[in-house]
């Protein structure tokens, strides 16, 4: 069931008209995001996609970019399964190694840079203070506008570039 705190959230976006009258209160339910993918985002007869999968960003939450993308590679596999009259896990499993070949990289990409961030006392986030064009890169990247890969080295560049700058 709701936690107390819940429900009172839900109370109160039913009073602002924000949730409409119609929908009931009784079925509502909420669930923590997952912080990695899942091990397998296949079976025989299934494929999970956006954050069933665990397919978000660890760092800001985000995950609508990736519920897209995976949502667009399973369709393209669930296609080309049906035709071929197979849905074994052992065929469907093309649609995990897609989704990790055009993004999964950059979940792991992110997935390093939390636990950094665990280590370092937001020493990167005054790095960001600093300078207006990582701040521009890494919001890119947040926003799903660019892939971290493709930003990976011009971040670090950029990175000793301020500390050099910071220090001379």
């Amino acid at each position: 069931g709701m936690a107390e705190d819940d429900i009172a959230e839900w109370l109160r976006l039913k009073e602002k008209d924000i949730i409409p009258e119609e929908i009931p209160s009784n079925n509502v339910k909420g669930a923590a995001l997952p912080t990695q993918p899942i091990p397998k985002s296949y079976g025989d007869n299934v494929l999970l996609c956006g954050d069933a999968a665990g397919l978000i960003n660890p760092i800001t939450g985000e995950g609508i970019q990736y519920a897209m993308y995976s949502g667009r590679i399973a369709a393209n596999v669930i296609h080309t399964a049906v035709h071929q009259n197979n849905t074994s896990s052992r065929f469907l499993s093309t649609y995990e190694k897609q989704w990790k070949h055009t993004f999964g990289k950059d979940i792991s990409l992110f997935q390093q840079a939390t636990k950094q961030w665990d280590k370092t006392d937001f020493k990167y986030f005054k790095l960001l203070k600093q300078d207006e064009q990582l701040k521009d890169m890494i919001l890119e990247i947040m926003m799903g506008n660019a892939s971290a890969q493709d930003y990976k080295y011009k971040i670090l560049k950029r990175i000793l570039y301020v500390k050099v700058k910071k220090v001379t």
